[in-house]
């Protein structure tokens, strides 16, 4: 992290006694714009945006949190859902005196937390980029997951936090293009236990507390006044292409790219094609 300038700080918020893991410059460059990255489900903050930070912080002052109960974020609050992780997100960029608008990427469940942030602090939030986000999905989207999933999975958490090295490897090859015939079981198993399973009884809680794709009461996906880059893997099988351009639907003055050859996680299956689009985006007119 040194190599990117970055630094490790443990932001404390006043909501809900909440303490917020997360890499900060070691020196904000005067001129730079600040860039959130809000990472996914599955990995967390270091784990999500490993082939980014050096591309990134090479334009811009960049913030990396990990969301709570990733990494060592915490908080005594029993609010669970992504519009909470907003909330905090933002009361930690306070903290940390970063007053001027920033852009904010987030990749899946992290794109629903920069959605969130951008319309519900529209003066702080300048662009948004929402990548592999199924910020415009209802809960049949998710039972059409995890049929193409297999295996008789009954529940999101069994795919996005697996327990077994079977189900494990299925799920790395389910959400990127990579293949793990050749990393051997006891490396697998402890992905499992470090990181795919890692504070797993509040991470059931998030996802159980999601607004957006709830049975109940599921929000009115609200419009935002940024301009947004809705950036998706052709093949992605978690979200598939369809909620994307569902997406730019909603958002109608939005930008939709689709990466080629890219599953779930495209900043991992072309990094370089994720990265160029998304410098392009933020620094364009």
């Amino acid at each position: 992290m040194r190599r990117c300038g970055l630094q490790q700080k443990q932001v404390k918020i006043e909501a809900g006694n909440t303490t917020l893991d997360c890499w900060v410059p070691s020196a904000a460059k005067e001129g730079r714009p600040a860039l959130l990255l809000l990472h996914g489900f599955v990995f967390n903050a270091l784990l999500e945006w490993e082939n980014q930070l050096l591309a990134f912080t090479e334009k811009f002052n960049v913030y990396v949190p990990n969301l709570l109960f990733f990494g060592e974020s915490t908080t005594e609050s029993g609010e669970r859902s992504e519009i909470f992780q907003a909330q905090c997100m933002k009361l930690m960029l306070d903290e940390l005196q970063v007053l001027d608008r920033v852009h904010a990427l987030g990749t899946s469940y992290g794109g629903m937390v920069a959605f969130w942030m951008a319309h519900l602090y529209p003066e702080r939030i300048a662009r948004v980029v929402l990548a592999s986000s199924g910020v415009a999905m209802d809960h049949g989207d998710s039972q059409r997951m995890l049929e193409r999933f297999g295996g008789g999975v009954a529940h999101p958490a069994d795919v996005l936090m697996p327990r077994s090295v079977q189900v494990a490897r299925k799920t790395m090859e389910f959400a990127t293009q990579k293949k793990l015939a050749l990393v051997p079981d006891c490396l697998v198993e402890d992905i499992i236990e470090e990181v795919l399973c890692y504070n797993r009884e509040h991470r059931l809680e998030l996802l159980d507390g999601m607004a957006i794709g709830s049975v109940e009461n599921p929000p009115v996906v609200p419009q935002l006044v940024q301009d947004v880059l809705i950036l998706w893997g052709e093949n992605d099988q978690i979200f598939t292409v369809d909620l994307a351009h569902r997406l730019q639907r909603h958002l109608s003055d939005s930008k939709l790219e689709i990466i080629p050859g890219a599953a779930h996680a495209p900043q991992v299956d072309n990094p370089k094609a994720f990265n160029g689009i998304v410098v392009k985006f933020l620094y364009e007119n």
